[in-house]
Formats: structure tokens, C-alpha cells, sequence
């Protein structure tokens, strides 16, 4: 009996998972905002991670304390993103992208 019950709760989980599934790629396939599901919407990502780059911060053997100066971490994110092709960018630049006509025609990303 407890075999027929897991069978039957098993079969009902499937049943409702394919259900859910064709039912989100109907919608995505209508929706005028839906997803290309082939297109890649992290280029770059299989070239370079953003946690491959590591800066050390010891000093080379022989070195003064005073000669080594670790980057600030501002200057370390900001090179991880143009190693994957993205700049930083300050606020005042960042209120004129905002308002440009190129981000209601998504061709400026956030």
C-alpha cells in the first residue's frame, strides 16, 4: 500500500512539473519581453570570471613594507569588469545613460 501511495504522489510531482514547465515556455514564447533561449546574456562569462583575476598583496621577497602599496578594492572591481568587457561608470554619467532615448530602447543595460 505505502508503494502505490509513493507511485501515486511520484506520478502527480511529474505530472505537474511538466505541466508548470510547458506552461512557463508558452508564456515566455508569447510575452512580447520573453527570452531568446539561445541567445547568451553573459558574454564573456566562458572567457573570464569575475573571481579568476587575484591580486596578491605580499610583497615580493626582499621588499620593503613601504615600496608595496595594494590597489584599492574600488580600482580591483573596476579592472574584473573591463576584463569581461563592462566600465564603471560615476553618478552624474550614470543619470545621463539613465535618461538617454538608448535605455528605453534597451540598448544601454544597468
Amino acid at each position: 500500500m505505502r508503494k502505490s501511495v509513493a507511485k501515486s504522489v511520484l506520478a502527480e510531482s511529474v505530472i505537474v512539473a511538466l505541466g508548470g514547465a510547458i506552461l512557463a515556455f508558452a508564456a515566455n514564447e508569447v510575452s512580447p519581453r520573453g527570452l531568446v533561449l539561445a541567445r547568451n546574456y553573459f558574454p564573456g562569462s566562458s572567457q573570464k570570471r569575475l573571481g579568476a583575476t587575484l591580486v596578491s598583496t605580499q610583497p615580493p621577497p626582499g621588499a620593503g613594507l613601504s615600496q608595496v602599496i595594494p590597489p584599492a578594492p574600488t580600482e580591483v572591481l573596476a579592472a574584473r569588469l573591463r576584463a569581461i568587457g563592462l566600465q564603471v561608470v560615476d553618478s552624474n554619467q550614470m543619470t545621463q545613460l539613465f535618461r538617454d532615448p538608448r535605455y528605453e530602447q534597451e540598448q544601454v543595460v544597468f
